[in-house]
């Protein structure tokens, strides 16, 4: 395990400085290296935009003569199907089996400033969660991501300059809908891509925290994830370069805006892989709701912004949010 696993950061809207409110949970990444990690072929999943098969053939004809560990070749078989491709369930499964038993080892309690909490695991999607209660109370997500070289990436060409000087992408074992225990799909994920886009600019990050304050307090918006709000606002910034220069009010509003557009549509596309339609796991009833909610709001900030006066748009703003 040691050989194989580190811990690399906090993601999420913690790592992201994005959070809304006292941080009770947090998401942490944890990668999984494969030895030989040059030799992994990433082949482009036909069927599913945005996903990847993981062939590691190449890399298991080092067994015998790399310096790794036999036992981790061993682990590495046990993990893929007749074509050597790595099996999204067995992976999930091999560190289900570890996590339990050492919640089971530390009698499902853990001591925290002299004060005793109580541990409860619970696997769901890619994300296996811990959750405290007791003297303390909060969750941590660790997600389990194999690390892939940047090079050997599968964005479209025009995405692909924003992919310019990073190091690595990550393969995410993302279970599929409806599950299938044979599935080998990865889903691709670009954290420190999409982080390094918006992590200088303050007013980017407060737009996307009043839009996620908005979507907590409707509950009729509930479907709308933190993720999906990220993603409007990286295909604004894109798609607007000159919206690095414009204050709040207006970011806020084309945030609105978009998101109104996407609803309306029911087609939010992946930002790496556009051809990817995150809304299409939803029903469209779902959809139709969240626009309805969308579109009012977003003409109440369309009449805020084309009042006169900084100060005055400033403060109806306010007023608009402590209303929600």
């Amino acid at each position: 395990f040691r050989e194989l696993f580190f811990i690399s950061l906090i993601s999420g809207s913690s790592g992201d400085d994005l959070k809304v409110g006292k941080p009770d949970e947090y998401d942490i990444v944890f990668y999984v290296i494969l030895p030989h990690l040059e030799d992994i072929k990433v082949l482009r999943d036909s069927s599913m935009p945005g996903n990847v098969h993981l062939d590691i053939t190449d890399i298991l004809k080092h067994r015998g003569v790399s310096d790794k560990s036999d036992n981790i070749f061993q682990w590495l078989e046990s993990l893929v199907n007749d074509k050597n491709l790595i099996v999204v369930q067995k992976l999930q499964d091999w560190i289900k089996s570890i996590v339990a038993r050492v919640i089971n080892q530390m009698q499902n309690r853990f001591v925290m400033d002299g004060q005793v909490c109580q541990l409860e695991y619970k696997n769901c999607g890619p994300a296996h969660t811990i959750y405290l209660t007791g003297a303390y109370k909060y969750s941590v997500d660790y997600v389990p991501a194999i690390y892939l070289k940047a090079e050997k990436n599968i964005i479209n060409v025009n995405e692909s300059h924003l992919f310019e000087n990073q190091t690595h992408f990550e393969a995410i074992p993302k279970p599929m809908k409806p599950f299938r225990a044979d599935s080998t799909s990865f889903r691709c994920s670009y954290y420190d891509a999409e982080r390094s886009i918006i992590k200088n600019n303050e007013i980017f990050k407060t737009a996307i925290k009043f839009v996620k304050r908005f979507r907590d307090v409707k509950s009729n918006m509930s479907n709308f994830k933190s993720y999906y709000i990220k993603i409007l606002l990286l295909r604004l910034v894109t798609n607007n370069p000159d919206l690095h220069a414009q204050p709040l009010t207006v970011v806020l509003f084309r945030l609105f805006e978009e998101m109104e557009n996407c609803l309306r549509s029911g087609n939010l596309p992946f930002f790496w892989h556009p051809e990817l339609n995150m809304l299409s796991i939803l029903t469209r009833e779902q959809i139709q709701e969240m626009f309805i909610v969308a579109r009012n709001h977003t003409k109440c900030l369309y009449d805020i912004i084309n009042n006169n006066g900084v100060y005055r748009r400033l403060e109806q703003l306010r007023f608009f949010f402590s209303k929600l």
